[in-house]
């Protein structure tokens, strides 16, 4: 009897392995990186709708609360009535924010802070209207010593409504933390991925090169001494040709998973998006709420005619525009709906221009307008409008540190596919943009400045397009920036918005 021998794996069948474990190993890298976005994806919008709701709610209840205050204390200064029916406006929005407040909470802690605010708001509510009898009464003293426990009810409340904002805001804290943690162990395995393919990688390779390129070469130098070596060659040439397919095929593995490693950061930036902007949103806000307040205050208190009223008015307008520019930084995942309205795109340019002339003098930049006519009037949503102008001309600003001149040149435009188009350009004459980076201007995020969060040309664009147009960058190195805008005119509008997704 001969000893068994022991027959070692074909090398079909070690092909068969190596290439085999090489597709699980990329299938299952990016179906990992696929579940993990999903998850991540699901898990933020769970954070928008409902931790950040909750902080947005709980910060206009403090707004709400601390106007209510305000109003009272000018109602004792001047006796003057009018304050008293300003109180009920915003008692009424009080009591509306803490029953959308009840809407969206679910939780016991939450539910049950609510139900403190809402009893010990009532308690205070029900003491001041005693405080404000005794001082319409003359009873003065009395109305004092009342309204020093009125103040103590009144911090409580403040104080429960910060404690129902910190306590949403240790969620956001919470839910980026799991996230971050989920980013190390998807980043670890595809990393992992990535070692593997680069090992089974060179295993085939030498593979190859030992057990086919080797006899290949052999057997062509051996065919190199044959009459029928044009046959070889005709065969090694498409022998050849699928090994170079099949290294292809790797090249282009690793690259999705490069690919797919720059779209798990992508999501972590989005993740941050929301702490970001809770953040901008603590710190902007209180000190619009204190600045509007000393201006309705101002305006009762000093009779303005003339360009000082025309000032006043448009600093409490743009006042207004500031807290709506944050109110849809915290909503960029859900752009605000449009408010259209038939006016000529003209009218937007000279807001705009009217809105940053001083600017434009500290600058030292020259305006140029060129318009043969006033563009005719299209549906269009002058404050969303109003800022991309701003935007643009403002980047042209910074751009032109030693001052220039920005031209801004309107023409209408038909065009028998589109009809009749409003076409806006505004050029500097500051370094302009490498040519290279066109393309990544208009995406979220990216800036070309040190200081920025890259979100202005992206939220233009779109505004643009919701308006049915289109925002184009046309400039050269050294040779300024251009923008053209161009916007399609609508005779006729139906109803008085639309949805801006």
């Amino acid at each position: 009897m001969y000893p068994a021998m022991k027959t070692s794996p074909s090398l079909r069948t070690r092909i068969y392995i190596v290439a085999a474990s090489l597709v699980v190993i990329t299938v299952g890298s990016c179906l990992g990186s696929l579940v993990y976005t999903y998850s991540t994806k699901m898990l933020f919008s769970s954070l928008a709708e409902q931790e950040l709701q909750a902080v947005n709610t709980a910060q206009q209840l403090n707004n709400a609360l601390v106007m209510q205050k305000g109003f009272v204390t000018y109602f004792f200064l001047d006796r003057d009535e009018s304050w008293l029916r300003e109180l009920d406006i915003w008692k009424k929005a009080f009591n509306r924010l803490l029953k959308k407040a009840f809407e969206f909470t679910s939780g016991q802690d939450d539910h049950g802070l609510l139900v403190k605010i809402k009893t010990l708001y009532a308690s205070y509510d029900t003491l001041r209207d005693k405080v404000i009898g005794l001082y319409k009464s003359g009873e003065q003293n009395a109305g004092r010593l009342l309204h020093n426990e009125a103040r103590l009810q009144f911090l409580s409340v403040q104080e429960l409504c910060a404690t129902f904002e910190q306590h949403h805001e240790k969620n956001i804290l919470t839910t980026l933390k799991r996230i971050n943690k989920r980013t190390k162990y998807i980043t670890a395995a595809v990393l992992s991925c990535l070692t593997g393919t680069f090992i089974f990688s060179i295993l085939l390779v030498y593979i190859l090169f030992t057990q086919i390129l080797k006899p290949i070469r052999r057997l062509i130098t051996a065919a190199a001494r044959d009459q029928a070596s044009d046959r070889a060659g005709d065969e090694m040439t498409t022998l050849s040709r699928r090994v170079h397919s099949l290294v292809r095929d790797i090249t282009l593995t690793e690259t999705e998973l490069e690919r797919s490693y720059e779209h798990l950061v992508k999501s972590e930036k989005l993740a941050m998006v929301g702490r970001l902007a809770a953040g901008i949103a603590h710190s902007v806000r209180n000190p619009l709420t204190s600045i509007k307040m000393r201006l309705f205050s101002l305006e009762h208190q000093l009779e303005l005619n003339g360009s000082p009223r025309e000032d006043f008015e448009v600093i409490s307008h743009e006042i207004d525009h500031v807290e709506s520019i944050v109110k849809n930084f915290l909503e960029y995942s859900r752009p605000p709906k449009m408010q259209l309205q038939m006016l000529s795109p003209s009218s937007v340019v000279d807001m705009a221009l009217q809105l940053l002339q001083h600017r434009f003098g500290a600058c030292t930049v020259e305006i140029r307008l060129i318009r043969n006519a006033v563009l005719p009037e299209t549906a269009v949503d002058p404050e969303q409008l109003k800022e991309v102008f701003v935007n643009i001309l403002l980047n042209s600003c910074e751009a032109m540190h030693r001052g220039g001149t920005i031209t801004i040149e309107e023409n209408l435009r038909t065009d028998p596919a589109t009809g009749k188009t409003a076409r806006i350009s505004l050029s500097d004459t500051g370094p302009g943009i490498p040519e290279e980076k066109h393309e990544e201007v208009f995406q979220p995020f990216f800036s070309t400045k040190d200081e920025g969060f890259g979100l202005g040309l992206s939220i233009a664009a779109r505004i643009i397009e919701e308006h049915g147009g289109r925002m184009r960058l046309k400039t050269a190195q050294g040779a300024g920036a251009t923008f053209i805008i161009s916007l399609p005119i609508r005779q006729e509008h139906h109803g008085n918005s639309t949805d801006s997704r």
